[in-house]
């Protein structure tokens, strides 16, 4: 369900960085995945200490730089 609804938000020109978390391990998902573009993907189980770095690097996640003038 999450790939559809980011296939649906690419579609309609609103994609997002999204990290994929999910329970599919099929090749045919891992492709669709792959064709999506998702920022990053993880197949369950995995641990917090795998997580973690994927949510931290995510675009929108990082904390705002200031400009120094």
């Amino acid at each position: 369900m999450g790939l559809d609804v980011y296939e649906h938000r690419v579609a309609s020109g609103k994609a997002t960085p999204t990290n994929l978390l999910t329970s599919r391990l099929g090749d045919g998902h891992r492709a669709r995945v792959l064709r999506a573009c998702v920022t990053y993907y993880l197949s369950m189980p995995f641990s917090d200490s795998e997580l973690l770095p994927y949510i931290k690097s995510t675009p929108e996640c990082q904390p705002a730089r200031r400009r120094h003038r």
